[in-house]
């Protein structure tokens, strides 16, 4: 058995979750020196040993050796192609495991509509092609790709058609709550993730009335780079129904010790950034957008959210990629907060909405 986890910036105490996970497949009568646990990184950084080391404390406790413990490599040499199209390209730990558990949290997301389910497998224990063609622009302008809808979602769709050419895989779904609390869902994969979302289109989208800005706290699992933390901005703005009103300010409150980030996707999306909002648009928008490599979408994301509102950034040190998207840094907001305002202290959990309801 595979067992994919997620890395550093989902919100989940992995390693006393991975520990109990193994301790179930135990008792199960499962042979803990058959299963293998891999790190779904995606296109971001790889563990600093900090953040590795409960992840190995944990499996050595349940009996499993290092070795046991693996990280994906996007752009490995022994990736397994299963599909030119869709192009579906795997590690050989994930293409022959007699089967998958996946580990994830269902969030909202800017593409998937939630975050978890295939995804924890296809983007991250997938190859880079994989990663690309899903993170690619004409699939970022299809009809049905937003945050919070399920229903029509392309990439949604696409994700499953690859999870379906994989080995057959099983979900363990957290669904958090602003309040700290939340509920498990877990079975086979695709039913379990379906009905995750349907509870966290219950509990994660705020009502309110229109706002003239918005002050969005980020959480430390979200805050340790730009990237990360840019996507309370992009889902407050582009919501099925915003409640920002046109031209408002989203203020997005993160520390980013690491700046617009450090891993090949984030690093991507930083070179993005350069090009300015106008030029991001426009190749949005050309009937031949350009192909771009996974994690640039974020700053054609941006672009459409500087549309919709101003974001600036407050409480992190100079990141010189957000001067060329026109997004300004402050140190705090005093005299900045005119109007009708929210503060938001759990943006990825809350996300505010004008009226009620989602979007399919």
């Amino acid at each position: 058995m595979l067992i994919t986890i997620p890395d550093y910036t989902r919100p989940l105490n992995i390693p006393a979750v991975l520990s109990e996970t193994l301790k179930d497949l135990r008792e199960s009568g499962t042979n803990l020196s058959s299963v293998k646990v891999m790190v779904g990184l995606g296109l971001h950084r790889p563990l600093t040993p900090n953040e590795k080391q409960p992840i190995l404390d944990v499996t050595r406790a349940h009996g499993l050796e290092a070795s046991q413990v693996l990280e994906n490599h996007p752009h490995a040499q022994d990736l397994i192609c299963v599909s030119e199209d869709p192009p579906a390209y795997f590690s050989p730990h994930v293409v022959n495991a007699p089967e998958i558990l996946t580990i994830g949290v269902v969030e909202p997301h800017q593409y998937a509509g939630f975050s978890g389910g295939a995804k924890g497998v296809v983007i991250g224990c997938g190859g880079a092609r994989t990663i690309q063609h899903l993170h690619s622009l004409s699939m970022l302008a299809r009809p049905g790709v937003g945050v919070g809808i399920t229903q029509g979602n392309p990439f949604l769709e696409t994700l499953w058609e690859i999870a379906g050419l994989l080995p057959p895989i099983r979900g363990r779904f957290w669904v958090p709550e602003a309040n700290g609390e939340g509920g498990w869902f877990e079975g086979p994969a695709k039913e379990a993730h379906h009905n995750a979302c349907e509870y966290a289109k219950t509990v994660h989208f705020q009502e309110v009335e229109p706002q003239d800005w918005l002050l969005l706290k980020v959480p430390p699992s979200k805050a340790s780079n730009f990237y990360q933390a840019s996507r309370a901005a992009t889902y407050a703005a582009l919501v099925a129904r915003p409640a920002i009103k046109p031209g408002g300010w989203i203020f997005v409150e993160a520390s980013c010790p690491e700046g617009f980030g450090a891993g090949e996707g984030e690093r991507a999306a930083a070179e993005r950034a350069m090009l300015g909002v106008d030029e991001l648009l426009r190749q949005l928008r050309s009937p031949s957008p350009p192909q771009t490599s996974g994690g640039a979408q974020r700053a054609y994301v941006l672009a459409l959210a500087l549309e919709r509102a101003k974001i600036g950034l407050v409480g992190a040190p100079r990141i010189p990629e957000l001067e060329h998207l026109g997004i300004p840094q402050f140190d705090s907001l005093e005299g900045l907060c005119e109007g009708s305002g929210l503060v938001v202290d759990s943006p990825f959990h809350r996300v505010p909405m004008c009226t009620s309801g989602l979007t399919g």
